[in-house]
């Protein structure tokens, strides 16, 4: 057997234009062309005016560089973090902005000094891999191969992607759910749970923020899936289609734990939360504090909303004394 011969039998779809394999990179292809603007006129990078993406997201990802670098070295992961003001759980503190994000670990492959524009890589990669999950769910659920893959280009090209463009761990989300719906219906039908819980894990490592949301929407969906098709299965399996579900509802939300428990944690007594709680009270509570007119809003007014993104900046000082909303002489009514 021939060189040749062993590739088309070993990996046929090389040889079949028809094939998955050409469907990502179509894909993948399609969103380098969909960004080519932005990326043409910034370095290969998505740079735009948005300050979580570029402040926030891509900042951190050069330490997240270090971390796993450090590890894959050494064995050793940095659990308590001295990269912000006095340090913090590395866990807790940085997993809402990617640091188990999976599709970041093309950035790691490459250069710490490339990570802007192996960024913008890893965006067109997330959209090739939204729209196999979506192909893959619409496949299951009856539709035909053509019709499969135009609802995946749609899911990858969707406008909730394009607008959370600058919110990368958002994006990073979106193929987990076509995933969860999948394994719910896999459970439903095949009472196998395994595509499930990876949905739910991989979702939770990526953004517990969204954990939650897939979890309540997802048993909607399921509740009403499970009904609806009820009729067609006995009492035995009815009894453990609704035992599989939970089952792999706790088991993804369990695997994650370990990310989700600390995020959570952290949440909850963030200077940013408590921020933006304890001024809301102020508002509705001090007589001396009005509602701002667009026309009295000064520009100095602006410090206290960039206070709130620069908090979150590493090793950018921030003043103690800014806060979300000000009653100043010079802004009042």
């Amino acid at each position: 057997m021939t060189f040749g011969q062993l590739i088309r039998e070993k990996l046929p779809f090389l040889f079949n234009i028809r094939s998955l394999f050409y469907f990502f990179w179509l894909v993948f292809f399609i969103g380098m062309a969909w960004m080519a603007y932005g990326l043409i006129n910034n370095s290969f990078t998505q740079f735009y005016p948005w300050t979580d993406y570029f402040g926030q997201y891509v900042t951190m990802t050069f330490y997240y560089h270090d971390v796993w670098h450090t590890f894959f070295k050494t064995g050793y992961f940095e659990l308590y973090s001295p990269n912000t003001y006095l340090g913090s759980d590395n866990i807790g503190s940085n997993s809402y902005y990617g640091l188990f994000d999976p599709f970041l670990f093309i950035c790691y492959l490459f250069p710490r000094s490339w990570i802007p524009q192996t960024f913008a890589l890893a965006t067109m990669v997330k959209g090739a891999v939204g729209a196999m999950a979506m192909r893959a769910y619409l496949k299951y659920m009856g539709l035909s191969e053509s019709t499969s893959r135009v609802g995946a280009m749609a899911f990858a090209f969707n406008g909730w992607v394009n607008y959370f463009v600058g919110f990368p761990s958002f994006v990073s989300s979106a193929f987990t759910f076509p995933l969860i719906l999948l394994g719910i219906e896999k459970v439903i039908k095949e009472r196998k749970p395994l595509t499930l819980i990876m949905g739910l894990f991989l979702l939770g490592i990526i953004s517990f923020f969204f954990l939650v949301v897939a979890c309540v929407w997802g048993v909607i969906y399921a509740l009403w899936r499970y009904f609806w098709t009820i009729r067609k299965r006995n009492l035995k399996e009815n009894l453990w289609v609704i035992a599989l579900g939970i089952a792999g509802f706790a088991l993804g939300i369990a695997m994650s734990a370990w990310t989700l428990l600390p995020s959570l944690s952290k949440t909850r007594t963030s200077e940013l939360s408590l921020d933006i709680s304890s001024n809301l009270l102020a508002v509705t509570q001090s007589e001396r504090c009005k509602p701002y007119r667009l026309s009295s809003i000064r520009p100095s007014d602006t410090l206290s909303f960039l206070s709130l993104e620069a908090d979150t900046i590493p090793g950018l000082p921030t003043p103690s004394s800014t806060r979300l909303l000000s009653c100043s002489s010079s802004s009042r009514l």
